[in-house]
């Protein structure tokens, strides 16, 4: 029993110490984001603007989706070829095998 109640004294202290540390950090982060000014300067765009800005992005999204569209069939293509070949050439052995 000697010098158990000082050991269990420090490691309250130390466990004390570690969740305040732990609170602080959060509690600094929200302190940080209270204290912000929270006045943004967004650009005000017109409508002729933002229908401009819209226009462009459905062309980026078009030209990505067809470009998409083009590797992935040209993937399958090459998929197919390769299996075709695979399998002629099984089938081929498979027959001269047998016959």
């Amino acid at each position: 029993m000697n010098g158990s109640l000082s050991h269990f004294k420090a490691m309250r202290q130390r466990r004390k110490e570690r969740i305040d540390a732990s609170e602080h950090k959060f509690r600094k982060g929200k302190e940080k984001y209270a204290t912000l000014n929270n006045q943004y300067k967004f650009p005000n765009p017109n409508a002729e603007e933002i229908f401009r800005v819209k226009k462009e992005i459905r062309e980026k999204l078009r030209k990505e989706r067809r470009i998409n569209y083009i590797k992935w069939t040209l993937i399958m293509i090459l998929i197919l070829i390769v299996l075709y070949i695979a399998f002629s050439l099984f089938y081929v052995r498979t027959v001269k095998n047998l016959g």
